[in-house]
């Protein structure tokens, strides 16, 4: 992969406010169809959309990976200071870091992205970490019985119905497959294993978005008919003998 450098402040400056007008440009569209009445003018309106929204994604994905090498940073140097957390969690968790900032990132509080994304993943980190020692700490008396527990009865013969690990990593690539802001709709809708699912409402995922809720809403179902069409969906839902 070619690494590409740091962009200068004018330039994060022009791919924000670029963002920015896309963002109300599809805000728009949305509210356009939904008072429309003609079902030829939805259609091109819907067309249109389709267009911006992948010019949009197209952006944000070629702005994203102008700051890839910012996530290896930061994911390394808290790594440095705390190596008894796992680094492959940091790098997940910094890249998903990397696309929130990204669509939030405001150029009008005068600062570069790099500091924004510091920030964030710093705070991310710290929460992280606070979680695993937390998990280290119930790990004991009880817990560790019945995990021991466990392992004697799938010694003796027991199995799970399906592999839960197969199926939580499949599901994990078909989402991680999701261009921008299908990912971070199905995430924050969901509650799903190993995401930051928060169950939130489309409102909320709208606002997170810079979009409307019911924009908010054709994303996230736009995004399940991509999620229906995966190779690893699919594979997961075989695996948990759902097919």
């Amino acid at each position: 992969m070619v690494k590409l450098k740091l962009l200068s402040r004018e330039e994060e400056q022009r791919y924000a406010r670029r963002r920015e007008q896309y963002e109300r440009a599809i805000s728009l569209l949305n509210y356009r169809e939904e008072k429309s009445r003609d079902v030829r003018e939805k259609g091109r309106i819907q067309h249109t959309r389709r267009h911006l929204e992948a010019q949009y994604d197209r952006l944000i994905a070629n702005f994203v990976e102008h700051n890839v090498g910012l996530i290896y940073r930061c994911a390394g140097e808290f790594y440095a200071k705390n190596p008894n957390i796992d680094f492959d969690k940091l790098l997940s968790k910094a890249g998903e870091l990397v696309l929130r900032c990204a669509i939030k990132y405001d150029y009008r509080r005068n600062a570069k992205f790099s500091s924004y994304f510091y920030r964030a993943t710093h705070n991310a980190f710290s929460r992280l970490a606070a979680l695993e020692g937390r998990n280290v700490a119930r790990a004991s008396g009880d817990e560790l019985r019945r995990l021991e527990c466990m392992t004697s009865a799938k010694d003796e013969g027991y199995e799970d119905p399906f592999d839960r690990t197969l199926v939580v990593e499949l599901v994990r690539k078909a989402v991680w497959d999701l261009s921008g802001r299908s990912r971070i709709a199905v995430e924050s809708r969901f509650e799903l294993n190993g995401f930051r699912g928060n169950g939130l409402l489309f409102k909320e995922i709208g606002a997170e978005l810079g979009i409307t809720g019911e924009g908010a809403r054709h994303v996230f179902n736009k995004s399940l008919e991509e999620l229906a069409k995966n190779p690893a969906m699919i594979g997961a839902a075989e695996a948990a003998g759902l097919l």
